[in-house]
């Protein structure tokens, strides 16, 4: 088995059940930005105004229609985009979403195996990191407590999605072995 479809296949399956969680973290994050309003008071509020509103078919629809530009679909995004502002536009934040994305996923899979054994053996481990300017800026336009915005559904996201990854991955690794390497 290819490790790019076993790796591709392992995050989809951990993302199909924390997407909504994600939905939820984003709307929460774009209500009142940039003020000290908001739409939305906690993330029980935001997921089942969503439910009310959009359905259950709402969870995965992403941004409200609103603050979609008029798309009507994906499709219909890449084409007007590609046709209005040029196909480089489509690659605008892709450098640092790259570069976000090499720096997690390598110290989350490269110390898989390190922390698994740290925690069986009681230690815990935490990271913290904060830029202070957008602290001051965040803190100054919308408040010291919107630095929490949309907290709750991204650690309920995020632990999910961290723990269903490696399950998808002990399990993809326990059929590799079995019937690739027959061990």
């Amino acid at each position: 088995m290819d490790d790019s479809f076993m790796t591709m296949t392992m995050m989809m399956g951990a993302t199909v059940f924390v997407q909504p969680l994600d939905l939820v973290k984003n709307r929460m994050q774009l209500s009142g930005q940039g003020t000290k309003a908001r739409e939305y008071k906690t993330s029980f509020h935001a997921l089942f105004s969503i439910l009310r509103n959009e359905g259950v078919g709402g969870i995965y629809t992403g941004l409200p229609a609103d603050q979609r530009r008029g798309y009507k679909n994906v499709f219909n995004a890449l084409f007007r985009i590609t046709k209005e502002e040029g196909v480089t536009t489509l690659w605008r934040g892709c450098i640092p979403t790259m570069a976000r994305a090499v720096v997690v996923n390598a110290a989350q899979l490269a110390s898989y195996s390190q922390s698994k054994q740290c925690l069986y053996s009681g230690h815990r481990l935490n990271y913290l990191c904060h830029d202070q300017e957008v602290l001051v800026r965040v803190v100054g336009k919308e408040g010291f407590f919107s630095l929490w915005k949309g907290f709750t559904p991204y650690y309920a996201r995020l632990g999910p999605h961290t723990v269903l990854t490696f399950i998808f991955l002990e399990q993809m690794n326990r059929l590799y072995k079995t019937y690739v390497l027959d061990v």
